[in-house]
């Protein structure tokens, strides 16, 4: 009996050692990951600042700031988010300035957009998209999307501004 106590004893320190080594890695590999986190975090603001520097320095009248306003002010936002927006918390709202081929200018493209639930399914997402001229504010054209999958919507907008024709 002694030999068997001894061989079960033997098992549970091999169990815990493996625990503990286990953990240590987990451990390790969370760290990892949380440092790999702050470092894209900091080039994410360092990226931010020079677009900031870049746009200040094109001097535009209306500055992307404005543009979101402009957009979030307007009466089509308004009717479209009572309808269609639910969840702030799930809401992004973006701004780039993209070459408009039609008007032969740069145009604010402002994308105002939310999920509707946290897991980007089909058709969870619902946008109303602005193009709005930097020198003057107006409101050129609106689009909305609504019901659409993340990954159509993805699409078109990567083929509409990124791959062209």
């Amino acid at each position: 009996m002694a030999g068997t106590g001894t061989y079960i004893g033997t098992a549970v320190v091999i169990v815990g050692l493996l625990a503990l080594v286990s953990s240590g890695y987990y451990f390790f590999k969370l760290q990892d990951l949380e440092e790999e986190l702050q470092v894209k975090a900091s080039q994410l603001e360092e990226a931010q600042g020079r677009i900031e520097s870049l746009e200040s320095s094109l001097n535009l009248p209306v500055t992307r700031e404005e543009a979101l306003e402009k957009a979030a002010g307007s009466f089509a936002y308004l009717n479209f988010s009572r309808q269609h927006f639910k969840d702030p918390e799930l809401r992004v709202e973006l701004a780039s300035l993209v070459w408009d081929e039609a008007r032969g200018q740069y145009v604010w493209k402002v994308e105002l957009m939310e999920r509707k639930c946290g897991c980007g399914g089909e058709a969870s997402l619902s946008s109303i998209v602005f193009f709005i001229d930097p020198v003057t504010g107006d409101i050129l054209a609106t689009e909305e999307h609504v019901a659409e999958s993340e990954q159509e919507y993805a699409r078109k907008t990567c083929e509409a501004d990124c791959h062209k024709g």
